[in-house]
């Protein structure tokens, strides 16, 4: 987690830098609805930014994808939570069975989101950079990137591809529990202690898994930022932008 920490840190001094918003006050309202728009999908119109250089709207997009990802991974850790936990007294209509299936499907989606927006942003990298003289660097760092996050979510448990949108998802665990809730509905299958039992072990094997996948994203995220943090900043911490070289902290 060091690694990310510190290149936060350094995100946050360059963005606070570069935005300067009392010196450029129209830059507060743009960045803001730019951010609620990209983070929430919110559709607010996005003031104009004359003085908005492009090399400070590269920063930009690296600065977004970074929060993009910190949620992606915030909120697979808060379904873990809300998985530990069924509600009392439960929603109207909602089962033991559909609890846990949403909580685990959501989990599934915003895993292969945090993938695709880890995929972007080394895309992005890579573009900016392709005529940079040291593009060559980038390029070869970039692939090490794009194999690292691909391997490691390769071994991420429960993880479904691009289907994500087109099927729902469901294992041996899930089949068993939506069985067991269909049959304790009716008065000729008196299970509801079996299905509770069944409930609460499915539950714990979720948990199990996704705390073991929390702790292999924290080692990804933490060398992918850190191995990010030394092809865009300099010893003296630094942005280093595209071609031609510029860095903030000289204009």
């Amino acid at each position: 987690m060091k690694n990310r920490t510190t290149f936060a840190a350094l995100l946050l001094e360059t963005f606070k830098e570069y935005l300067d918003f009392h010196k450029y006050p129209d830059r507060l309202a743009s960045a803001s609805a730019l951010m609620l728009n990209d983070l929430y999908g919110t559709s607010l119109a996005v003031p104009k930014i004359a003085s908005l250089r492009r090399d400070e709207i590269h920063f930009m997009d690296i600065f977004r994808g970074f929060m993009e990802v910190t949620i992606s991974f915030e909120t697979l850790k808060h379904i873990d939570t809300y998985l530990s936990t069924f509600p009392k007294p439960a929603p109207r209509g909602v089962t033991p069975n559909a609890y846990v299936r949403y909580h685990f499907e959501n989990y599934l989606h915003e895993t292969y989101i945090l993938k695709e927006r880890l995929m972007s942003i080394v895309t992005k990298l890579e573009r900016s950079y392709r005529k940079d003289p040291a593009a060559q660097e980038f390029k070869e760092r970039c692939r090490e990137l794009r194999n690292m996050v691909e391997k490691t979510m390769a071994g991420i448990s429960m993880t479904r591809g691009s289907h994500v949108h087109e099927m729902r998802f469901s294992d041996a665990d899930l089949r068993a529990l939506s069985m067991v809730d269909l049959l304790s509905r009716s008065k000729k299958f008196p299970i509801k202690k079996e299905y509770r039992s069944l409930y609460q072990q499915v539950v714990e094997a979720k948990l199990e898994v996704m705390r073991q996948n929390e702790q292999q994203l924290e080692i990804l995220l933490d060398t992918y930022f850190g191995t990010i943090q030394v092809l865009v900043y300099t010893e003296s911490s630094s942005f280093i932008f595209p071609t031609p070289p510029r860095r903030l902290r000289d204009h």
